[in-house]
């Protein structure tokens, strides 16, 4: 019996955003578990063992982190229709970088500017992950805005009448990341004509948002955690690459993010593949699970067992 899709997310997430979209795409039912915009996050960190960056991805007790990881997976379990039209896989991957990571800083400066629309402390619990959390006052977010638009208009130098979406004729992952960082940034504002002078972008836009989300149905944390303690973790299905990562295998280490809040995860490596790495682990909460981190962006290092 196939496990649930279970998301872990808050709506106002713009990398959640991104996978909403692969769900609705491929036409999925998904259960829907609300986390805290900031720290702490007790009833997800039973899960990631420490990972609380959103979303993540549970199927029974295999757990997902990060955008990309959790699409490939997703894509591996339901191939059609694909996010990576035209074998596109290393393009995508290419234009998902950008997007998350050139084109976040202006997108996200400039849909943080009021702080009434977040939590207590969402500016310091930002700062303390990434090491900073700009606020785009009214003097400062036209700059953001401006350096936002610049960068759309490659996108609407890549769109046209034969191209319908970034690659061609078919939506893929890269549409996804990028629409993400557009959809945030206007989020609470709403459309203020901020890309009327991008026709296309506009209707592409316009072409995204109706693919939709999927199906969703609301979950609770406490039904999520019984999800994970109720199943067995499966490795079996990872498709285990050499490499010099593989001299990991059976030891226990831990997985921190490179750079500001790193939240480590630790675990023994039970598999690793050309884009993750498998870490087992056992929580009083759940028991066993196997938490899967990208291998980008993250290092590992060798930790001595609590439990030793």
């Amino acid at each position: 019996m196939t496990s649930e899709l279970i998301l872990h997310h808050y709506d106002p997430s713009p990398f959640s955003e991104k996978v909403r979209l692969v769900l609705g795409l491929k036409g999925l039912a998904w259960r829907s578990v609300i986390v805290p915009m900031v720290l702490p996050k007790p009833d997800l960190m039973p899960l990631t063992g420490g990972n609380r960056r959103t979303p993540v991805l549970q199927i029974g007790a295999n757990i997902y982190c990060g955008t990309n990881l959790i699409a490939a997976e997703l894509e591996r379990r339901f191939p059609e229709p694909t996010i990576y039209p035209a074998r596109s896989h290393g393009i995508c991957a290419m234009l998902s970088l950008w997007a998350d990571q050139i084109l976040f800083v202006p997108s996200s400066a400039y849909a943080i500017r009021e702080a009434d629309h977040f939590p207590p402390g969402f500016y310091e619990d930002r700062r303390a992950m990434r090491g900073y959390a700009t606020i785009a006052t009214g003097e400062t977010a036209p700059h953001h805005l401006d350096q936002l638009q610049l960068q759309m208009t490659y996108v609407e130098r890549t769109l046209g009448k034969a191209s319908p979406f970034v690659l061609g004729e078919y939506p893929s992952i890269a549409d996804f990341a990028i629409y993400a960082r557009v959809w945030w940034a206007q989020l609470f504002g709403g459309d203020q004509g901020e890309f009327a002078a991008l026709p296309r972008v506009g209707a592409w836009l316009q072409r995204i948002a109706a693919i939709g989300h999927g199906t969703r149905r609301e979950m609770t944390p406490q039904e999520a955690l019984a999800a994970a303690r109720d199943a067995k973790p499966d490795a079996t299905a990872i498709n285990v690459a050499a490499s010099p990562v593989s001299a990991w295998m059976g030891q226990h280490v831990s997985m921190a993010t490179e750079g500001l809040g790193p939240d480590p995860v630790e675990g023994e490596v039970v598999a690793v593949a050309d884009d993750l790495i498998a870490l087992r682990r056992c929580d009083p909460l759940v028991g066993e699970v196997l938490v899967h981190l990208p291998r980008q962006g993250y290092e590992i290092k060798s930790a001595k067992r609590k439990d030793a």
